[in-house]
Formats: C-alpha cells, sequence, structure tokens
C-alpha cells in the first residue's frame, strides 16, 4: 500500500495503490536461479505509477503492509520532488557507475569488496538536495549468486531512491530490472530514453553492438532526432 500527498494531511490511499485507482501498477514475484546458499526467496516487488503530479512540487508518502486480521503496519514518512517544468533551465544530475555496497559496520562477508561505495552513498546522501536525478551507469551490488546482498544494496541507496528519480544502466539480472523500472518499450534491452525536464537522456550500452545498422545503433538515432527542442 501506498499513501501520498503534497500537503499534509495525506490523500486517498486508493489514488496511489499499486492495484488499483490512478497508481496503476503491477507486482512480480521474482524467482533467479538457485544458488545453493546464495539464495533466498525475495518475495514480492510492487511497481506504482504516480499519476497527474504537479512539476516542482514536494509529494510526501509511507508504505504499509496489511497484515491478516485487517490491520495495517505503516513506514517512516518519505517525500519527493516531482520534476521540473518542461522549459526550466536548469537540472543537476548525478552520473556513478559499479559502485557496489559495503557493510557500514566493517563486519567481512563473501564478495564484498567495495567499501569506497559508503564513500560515495554517504556524499550523495549529504548533497541531496543539490540535485534532481541521478543515473547508475554499470553494475549495482555485485551480487554474485547471494540475493541477500540485494537487500543490503537496497538498503544502502534507500536514503536516495526514496527521494530522487534512480535511473540505472546495464542491470545485472533480472532483479535489477523489476527493482528499478526503466521507461524502455522493451525491458529486456539494455537502452532506453527518458525524458526529464528539459532534457532528453539516451542510455545506451557499450556491451552490446551499436555500431552502424545494428538495433541499438537505431535506437541512439532516434533518441536524438526525437528529441523535443523546443522545450
Amino acid at each position: 500500500m501506498l499513501q501520498g500527498s503534497d500537503q499534509m494531511p495525506y490523500l486517498n490511499e486508493e489514488s496511489f495503490s499499486p492495484t488499483k485507482g490512478t497508481g496503476d501498477g503491477d507486482f512480480v514475484r521474482v524467482c533467479d536461479p538457485a544458488w545453493s546458499v546464495g539464495w533466498c526467496d525475495p518475495g514480492f516487488i510492487h511497481t506504482s505509477f504516480l499519476k497527474d503530479l504537479w512539476p516542482n512540487t514536494r509529494y510526501f508518502y509511507k508504505m504499509g503492509h496489511m497484515l491478516v486480521d485487517g490491520s495495517s503496519i505503516w513506514s517512516k514518512i518519505y517525500s519527493f520532488k516531482s520534476s521540473p517544468y518542461p522549459g526550466q533551465d536548469s537540472l543537476q544530475r548525478v552520473i556513478i557507475g559499479d559502485m557496489g555496497k559495503a557493510e557500514r559496520d566493517g563486519s567481512n562477508e563473501f564478495a564484498n569488496y567495495q567499501p569506497g561505495s559508503l564513500i560515495t552513498i554517504d556524499q550523495l546522501i549529504n548533497d541531496l538536495d543539490n540535485y534532481n536525478i541521478v543515473f547508475h551507469i554499470g553494475d549495482l551490488p555485485y551480487a554474485n549468486g547471494y540475493i541477500s546482498q540485494w537487500d543490503q544494496f537496497t538498503a544502502q541507496v534507500q536514503p536516495i531512491t526514496s527521494a530522487v528519480p534512480y535511473m540505472i544502466a546495464r542491470w545485472s539480472g533480472v532483479l535489477a530490472e523489476t527493482m528499478y523500472y526503466v521507461s524502455g518499450e522493451n525491458r529486456a534491452k539494455f537502452w532506453y530514453a527518458t525524458d526529464y525536464g528539459k532534457f532528453r537522456f539516451c542510455i545506451a550500452d557499450s556491451e552490446h553492438d551499436w555500431r552502424e545498422g545494428t538495433e541499438q545503433y537505431v535506437f541512439i538515432e532516434n533518441c536524438l532526432a526525437s528529441a523535443d527542442r523546443q522545450k
């Protein structure tokens, strides 16, 4: 369940439901191939779409879960700012790549070799008011067969992903493309276009063929050619 509003108190819950109302959405049962000791049930992942938001407006929301007895439990209150006006001149963006994750308490675990990721995360959290959108280009948590490391990674980036768009590229496996929504027509591909404010972003993948005549080359051409230059 998802509740939200641009002003307190909250708007009607139904407006932001993952399965009904104007918050059209879907949920996926994620089943990555088992890696024996590295596998655990990731449960359900929900995707919701919030429609008709005013530009440059801060919205407050919280997430909840309905228990079998009909009662509900709720998260703390989060907030995000909707996208800029189409003609807005400035947009601050952050582009990072191959960040990984690490244990904040200094403990060690299997394939835990990205302690520097915490430095990046802390800097992004401290600067949260100074940028509008994040592009994470490249591998995300380097889970290496341990699904629990995805939980660790998503918890590590939650202060950022709960507040600004977190766009990924060259994602790793079905968990990435399910956890992080991208606006591609075919999410099995590693390229897509997205507009934010007056800017068009064309996300490509150099690890797939992008030479002239290939499918990705055609996408890049169309992505750049279809940008609205009148914004």
